[in-house]
């Protein structure tokens, strides 16, 4: 527990970085930390523009356009192409099917 504790202190001390920067290891700590975290019940708010990191981590995802919510995506409605479209108006990749 400590060494969760630990950890936690750390994630916070990112704060404001990009997790592009942190290497693999740190990252796959990071997350393991957070899944913890949220099994005891704690709630964490995640910052990103990286969309596969948030389809990846994220139980919800809320998407901004024009500094308004344009969009809440969880379970099945979490894919890329739902968050391009929220965030951009229009799907970037190209639709499923």
């Amino acid at each position: 527990e400590e060494d969760v504790k630990n950890l936690y202190i750390k994630a916070l001390g990112l704060k404001g970085y990009s997790m592009n920067l942190i290497d693999i290891q740190t990252k796959e700590d990071l997350y393991a930390t957070m899944d913890e975290l949220c099994s005891q019940g704690v709630s964490i708010l995640l910052h990103s523009s990286d969309d596969e990191e948030l389809l990846a981590v994220a139980d919800r995802v809320l998407v901004f356009n024009g500094g308004r919510v344009a969009a809440e995506l969880s379970g099945e409605q979490r894919t890329r192409f739902a968050l391009y479209q929220a965030a951009y108006g229009a799907a970037r990749p190209s639709a499923p099917g």
